[in-house]
């Protein structure tokens, strides 16, 4: 099995999206605004990297879908307690 890269373009990747509150600030709207970006870029060339293997990629996968599930969890603990968002 290849192993991912830590970083994509030299921006480190991990588990936990970056500050969703600053990612979004002075963004409009758009299901193409995400905190995950990085951990996306990084599927996505490892996907390059290894031949569409998706065999190959399963760790850079699981990246993203920690940092999604974590994202999803912060904004939800966000609106119970009444933090806003970059958009609420």
């Amino acid at each position: 099995m290849s192993a991912a890269p830590a970083s994509v373009d030299g921006v480190p990747l991990g588990r936990q999206p970056e500050d969703h509150i600053k990612v979004m600030a002075g963004k409009t709207p758009s299901k193409f605004t995400d905190p995950c970006r990085r951990a996306s870029a990084l599927s996505m060339k490892c996907l390059e990297d290894n031949s569409y293997d998706k065999a190959k990629c399963a760790e850079a996968f699981q990246v993203y879908r920690d940092c999604k599930k974590t994202w999803v969890e912060q904004r939800r603990k966000d609106r119970r307690e009444g933090r806003p968002g970059a958009w609420d």
